[in-house]
């Protein structure tokens, strides 16, 4: 799995009630259960859990809809949502993420700031960030 990451400046993005409507992960050792007929109230559920092996990461989650009142900065336009400046702080991507395509939209849509990315340490089992820019 792919994976990209934002670094925000809180100071700011508290001030849009971005991170006021953001959702705790919750940590399991198993996927929630689900039927696909019968998804009505668990739809939550399946974005928000995540294995409990990431459990120290204390992750919270931003859901975004292009069907949220057109004041909301939740609402997603195009595909994005719009921060205010300086929000964004760093983008990081995961180590079998897209490298250049997320650099390529970030450069297209937010050119000052850095992306960086994982690798994987050599002779031992963790990851590294790699300063790119």
């Amino acid at each position: 799995m792919a994976v990209v990451i934002g670094e925000f400046a809180l100071s700011s993005a508290l001030t849009t009630n971005l991170f006021m409507n953001s959702y705790q992960v919750k940590y399991a050792s198993s996927y929630p259960r689900w039927l696909p007929h019968d998804m009505e109230g668990n739809e939550i559920d399946m974005l928000l859990t995540k294995s409990d092996a990431w459990q120290h990461e204390n992750e919270y989650r931003i859901i975004t809809s292009p069907n949220f009142p057109s004041d909301s900065a939740l609402r997603l336009t195009e595909e994005f949502i719009k921060l205010p400046p300086q929000t964004l702080q760093t983008v990081l991507v995961g180590c079998q993420g897209d490298y250049e395509s997320v650099r390529s939209i970030a450069d297209q849509y937010a050119p000052n700031v850095p992306v960086k990315r994982m690798i994987k340490a050599p002779n031992n089992f963790r990851l590294v960030i790699e300063d790119t820019m």
